[in-house]
């Protein structure tokens, strides 16, 4: 695995990257070991949501939304 150690975060977001290099579009949600989940796109929208014990949920499609 090439991106074993990185954070979470950061390992999805340079996996998008490397495919909006190649031209691609496209998103991935996470959630790593010890809990910390998010998400990763470039494209214009990717249907995503979360939800945690005592947090809020979160539901969304486009990228300016949280």
């Amino acid at each position: 695995m090439r991106l074993a150690g990185d954070a979470p975060d950061g390992a999805a977001a340079a996996v998008i990257a490397e495919i909006g290099a190649l031209g691609g579009t496209g998103g991935v949600i996470f959630v790593g070991r010890d809990g910390p989940a998010g998400w990763v796109f470039n494209s214009r929208g990717m249907y995503r949501g979360r939800a945690m014990a005592g947090g809020d949920v979160v539901t969304a499609i486009y990228g300016d939304e949280p």
